[in-house]
């Protein structure tokens, strides 16, 4: 039976989920309010509450804690999505994480404005490291994501030209070209097609700097997206994916392709079947493609 019209507080759930923070507000172990904030929406995401009662939830939520707590500030409608949105980018807990270290204004700004946890560790590190307060990571966050965007769009469009006027094939699809899974939106950097191979190119651009936590695994699943649900499986081979990484002291070039495991395999340039590699630019001509942007780029 559905529970549509049920207030949030007659579902069982959400009876459990009230118990377990008020437990986690009441602890009587020492640890940070980031940490008890993170202990929080790690509550909140482990209930999975349901799309349609996501807002009621929140809000009786917010409300039976204020309640409950009364001497107490932070139990905001606002705040409970913030602390949801800081279990989500980091899953395990953070007690050794720089993150744990900042203030909790410091996290709402970081978890507004950065997706990927590359992103969210690197800035989250730097703040700590170098004490930054909230308003010099907020300008240090918007100038480094002007500088990338700048970046990535320069470099996109002289990778475009440059494959379109080498004359080996590549006819271009799109820039941040959207496919959507499950109701969900993602955006691949560059989206070719290469008639003298049949297959379909992406190319992955990295203009931020990576951390410990980067890898290869966007590029396999950007790859996944094209082969399931752009390429079609009676005239493409399998799509070739290439990613440039221009944020480091020099850039380099990766690879995917599918291989006889069915699933992408990453790997050097060099990795490139000899009938494929015929027809694409070499890995020198496409570092130095993206080391002359990098010379040009403020």
């Amino acid at each position: 039976m559905s529970h549509t019209n049920e207030r949030p507080d007659s579902v069982s759930w959400y009876e459990d989920l009230l118990n377990e923070v008020k437990e986690t507000v009441a602890s009587p172990h020492a640890r940070s309010r980031t940490e008890t904030y993170w202990e929080i929406g790690r509550c909140i995401l482990r209930h999975k509450l349901e799309a349609d009662w996501r807002t009621k939830a929140v809000d009786r939520l917010s409300a039976d804690l204020r309640t409950a707590f009364p001497r107490q500030r932070g139990f905001s409608r606002r705040n409970l999505l913030y602390m949801q949105q800081m279990a989500r980018a980091w899953p395990e807990p953070i007690a050794q994480e720089p993150v744990a270290r900042l203030p909790w204004g410091h996290i709402t700004v970081l978890v507004t404005h950065l997706k990927t946890r590359s992103e969210l560790d690197f800035y989250a590190t730097a703040a700590d490291r170098h004490g930054w307060t909230r308003a010099t990571l907020q300008r240090s966050i918007a100038q480094r994501l002007h500088i990338s965007r700048s970046l990535a769009d320069t470099l996109a469009t002289s990778l475009v030209r440059f494959l379109t006027e080498l004359g080996l094939g590549f006819a271009f699809v799109g820039r941040r070209h959207p496919v959507t899974i499950r109701g969900e939106k993602f955006h691949i950097d560059l989206l070719f097609y290469h008639l003298k191979l049949r297959r379909y190119v992406i190319f992955e651009l990295r203009t931020n700097r990576p951390t410990r936590h980067d890898d290869t695994g966007k590029l396999g699943f950007y790859l996944e997206l094209v082969d399931h649900l752009i390429r079609d499986p009676d005239r493409d081979e399998t799509t070739l994916g290439l990613q440039l990484n221009a944020a480091g002291t020099t850039p380099t070039c990766r690879i995917a392709l599918r291989g006889r495991t069915h699933s992408p395999a990453v790997n050097t340039y060099a990795a490139l079947p000899p009938r494929v590699r015929t027809h694409m630019p070499t890995e020198a001509d496409l570092l130095r493609l993206t080391q002359s942007v990098l010379d040009e780029h403020p």
